[in-house]
C-alpha cells in the first residue's frame, strides 16, 4: 500500500532501529511530501512492519530506502513489499528497478539476489558517514524486453 504522512512516526521508528546511520526527520518528511517519491509499506495487525521510498526516473525505478521492522524480519514481509514495488513498476511499464546497498550488508545483498536482482557495479566510498562502498544492483522487469521486441516486430 502507498503510505502518507500519517505513517511518519512508525517510519521514523523503523528507520532508527534498522540503520546505523538513519535518515533524519527532515529527510523522511521531505520524501513523504514530494509527489514524485512514492512510499510503499506493509501493514500487519494495524502496525507498519516495512516501508520503502522509491523514485521513478523515466523507465527506471530507484529504491532509495527499504527497511523491515526488526521483529518482523524473516517472515516474508520484505518479499511482499518488494513484490508490491515490482507490481507497481510493471503496471507503469517500467524497464528496471535499481538500488545501492552497503557492501558490508551481506544479508541485504543476499535478499536482493534471491529476489532476482543482479550486481551491476560498485561505487567506492559512496556512504559519506563511514566511507563504506555501495554495491549497485538492478532488477530487469521481464515484460519490458518482450514488449520491446514485439513492438519492433510489429513495425516490420
Amino acid at each position: 500500500m502507498l503510505l502518507d504522512i500519517s505513517f511518519f512516526e512508525e517510519i521514523k521508528k523503523i528507520e532508527n532501529e534498522s540503520f546505523d546511520f538513519p535518515w533524519n526527520e527532515e529527510t523522511i518528511l521531505k520524501c513523504l511530501n514530494l509527489p514524485e517519491i512514492k512510499c510503499f509499506g506493509i501493514v500487519d495487525s494495524s502496525q507498519l512492519c516495512a516501508f520503502s521510498f522509491v523514485l521513478p526516473k523515466w523507465k527506471s525505478l530507484h529504491v532509495a530506502k527499504f527497511a523491515v521492522k526488526k521483529n518482523s524480519r524473516r517472515k516474508g514481509l520484505g518479499m511482499r513489499l518488494m513484490n508490491e514495488i515490482k507490481s507497481f513498476w510493471e503496471m507503469k511499464r517500467g524497464k528496471e528497478i535499481t538500488l545501492e546497498v552497503r557492501s558490508k550488508n551481506l544479508t541485504a545483498i543476499k535478499f536482493y539476489l534471491n529476489f532476482g536482482f543482479s550486481i551491476c557495479g560498485k561505487i567506492n566510498k559512496y556512504y559519506a558517514d563511514d566511507g563504506d562502498d555501495a554495491v549497485k544492483m538492478k532488477y530487469v522487469i521481464p515484460h519490458f524486453f518482450k514488449n520491446f521486441f514485439m513492438a519492433k516486430i510489429s513495425d516490420l
